[in-house]
């Protein structure tokens, strides 16, 4: 696809930020420590970043879904877990809250995300309920125009960081399956709201990860997002915008395997010439090229899609299931291009290795993709 003036200048935007301001000083601390930055949060909030895909009228940018997906690439480019930093607000965060909320939570929530003041993450995943996550044991008990929440959530990306989460919870339990759940919007500091240890995770250092655990929350009843009984079919939509989000965040860490391969491929001498002049690594190199330029138009053509209010599911869940399974061949190419030199921490493909290696998990796996493809061209 070739970008139109517009996105061609916010792909400047996005790329000139992430090459200035992620500093590889940064990246290895978070690496290491595994601990937000605050001050990067903050720095992107000024930018705008938070709130590049959240209405105008909530205090957002209004941007599309092409320019969403750019931002994501580009960061991931230099940093991917950096790059979730400005895409939960935009997609798993703010999305509930658009998709279901009433107009005065829409106010009251989204202008806080956008601005980066606040920060509401998104709490699906239980201990026994992955992949299959209709089989949500939290529970939600009315109590006069309250809710009590009691349950745990698993994997919960920005949980430690969090000022609100998105939780949902079986209010109907006479319902079968995924029918009778709802979703609620709580605080992270009420009572009976703890959290479990921060995940020492392989790779996306630096956005903590932690279960969060709901003993008698009482939820006032105006917390309760979208109808009663009908969460689900949110949560499934709100994966859609998440699942292109990853896909985008895929194709930057592909791109950039890419790119540190052929710098290193040039470098590197054997034999007494450049290792690329080998056809060996020169077809790893071309294969990565391949991945990588698939990918990225898979992904712009599922934004395009979506954008346009078209049923955009299949499309952004071949974007996902493609997308992250090329960013681990070129991570593989990558530190096989490399040698000895790629399973050093010293070199960046180490750790792009490791990073890329969530991506087809998280907010489904490539497997649950194939699902999702496979079952909508089977229906009917």
């Amino acid at each position: 696809m070739i970008l139109d003036a517009k996105h061609e200048m916010q792909r400047k935007l996005f790329r000139e930020f992430a090459e200035t301001e992620f500093t590889r000083e940064i990246q290895d601390e978070l690496d290491e420590t595994g601990e937000f930055n605050w001050n990067m949060h903050r720095l992107m909030s000024r930018y705008g970043f938070m709130g590049v895909h959240i209405p105008r009228e909530y205090g957002g940018s209004g941007c599309d879904y092409l320019s969403y997906a750019l931002m994501v690439e580009e960061f991931a480019r230099v940093d991917a877990a950096l790059s979730i930093y400005a895409n939960t607000s935009n997609s798993l965060g703010g999305g509930p809250v658009l998709l279901a909320g009433t107009e005065e939570q829409k106010q009251y929530f989204l202008p806080r995300v956008a601005s980066g003041e606040k920060i509401m993450v998104f709490a699906l995943t239980e201990p026994g309920a992955g992949s299959d996550a209709s089989r949500t044991d939290t529970t939600a008990v009315a109590d006069g125009d309250d809710f009590i929440l009691n349950g745990r959530k698993t994997f919960c990306s920005g949980a430690p960081v969090a000022d609100w989460a998105v939780v949902f919870a079986k209010t109907d339990p006479t319902a079968k399956g995924s029918r009778g759940i709802s979703m609620f919007i709580i605080d992270m500091d009420a009572p009976g709201v703890s959290l479990g240890a921060d995940e020492k995770k392989m790779g996306i250092n630096g956005y903590p990860t932690s279960d969060i655990v709901l003993e008698d929350v009482r939820v006032p009843g105006n917390r309760l997002l979208g109808p009663l009984h009908k969460g689900f079919k949110y949560a499934m939509m709100t994966l859609d915008g998440g699942r292109l989000g990853m896909a985008a965040q895929a194709v930057g860490v592909a791109q950039d395997c890419l790119e540190q391969a052929t710098k290193y491929a040039k470098e590197r001498r054997q034999f007494g010439q450049p290792i690329a002049s080998f056809q060996g690594i020169s077809f790893m190199l071309a294969d990565m090229a391949a991945d990588v330029a698939a990918a990225r138009e898979l992904v712009y053509a599922a934004a395009e899609l979506k954008e346009a209010g078209k049923d955009a599911t299949m499309a952004c869940s071949i974007a996902k299931y493609f997308a992250a399974e090329a960013a681990n061949r070129c991570a593989y190419k990558a530190v096989q291009i490399h040698g000895g030199y790629g399973y050093i921490r010293d070199y960046k493909v180490e750790r792009l290795y490791r990073d890329a290696r969530v991506i087809p998990i998280y907010e489904g796996t490539s497997q649950i993709q194939q699902v999702v493809i496979a079952g909508n061209l089977l229906k009917g």
